[in-house]
């Protein structure tokens, strides 16, 4: 809320993925493992960020499904980048893929800096008027101003709706974690197929992820559209 959301993605994707780079040159699991927390924690940061962002570009007619789309795409490139790794690790070792995977977010961190940032609660529909009467009356943009506190997130919190979301939702998280960090190993060591052979069954059931997803948010944004009580139905 206090600083601009762009160039905390900037920051977000230099923080992230300059370890990623780094991660290269490592020569001991320590190194790695530092490098990779460091980007892990960072990868965590863009979905505020996102989310942010889609609330003022967007209004609440076409919001959910931008946010699918950023979702399935999400999943998308953490796939393509894991099935990357699997096929050409073999061939060319296993430092490369995180070149590959660094180099395209840091000129994407470059291009964002360029990027207009959408101005803080202008989509929102309850603003509307606020805003059509301070620009009249100042002739000038409004600034929405409200900052997010400890009790406003305690609010978040006493919504029903919003609780059987999280409960549904964190469980959720689990079994698609595991599959996608471990399955590739699995079938790989364990099962004895080549390691090409399980990333692109790795890919088949990302794949299958990312459309869920995506065509679940489109559906939902259609549902939401016509009546707010049919979400419950997905």
């Amino acid at each position: 809320d206090r600083y601009s959301r762009k160039l905390l993605i900037c920051t977000v994707l230099v923080i992230g993925k300059v370890p990623c780079l780094f991660s290269y040159f490592v020569t001991t699991y320590p190194q790695l493992f530092v490098l990779r927390t460091l980007q892990g924690i960072t990868v965590g940061a863009m979905a505020p960020l996102t989310s942010s962002l889609a609330g003022d570009l967007f209004p609440v007619e076409r919001r959910l499904a931008m946010l699918a789309v950023w979702a399935g795409m999400l999943g998308a490139g953490g796939l393509v980048g894991q099935t990357i790794a699997g096929w050409i690790s073999p061939v060319i070792g296993w430092r490369w893929p995180f070149i590959i995977a660094a180099v395209p977010s840091l000129i994407a961190a470059v291009l964002v800096a360029f990027l207009n940032e959408p101005q803080r609660g202008r989509c929102e529909e309850a603003l509307q008027d606020k805003f059509e009467e301070e620009e009249a009356a100042q002739k000038e943009h409004w600034t929405y101003t409200e900052r997010i506190n400890c009790k406003k997130m305690r609010a978040i919190f006493r919504i029903r709706t919003n609780l059987l979301g999280f409960v549904q939702g964190a469980p959720g998280c689990v079994p698609w974690g595991i599959l996608l960090a471990y399955m590739t190993d699995f079938l790989a060591q364990d099962k004895g197929l080549p390691l090409q052979a399980a990333t692109t069954v790795i890919l088949f059931l990302g794949g299958g992820s990312a459309v869920g997803g995506l065509g679940g948010g489109l559906l939902g944004q259609y549902l939401y559209n016509h009546s707010k009580s049919l979400q419950p139905v997905l």
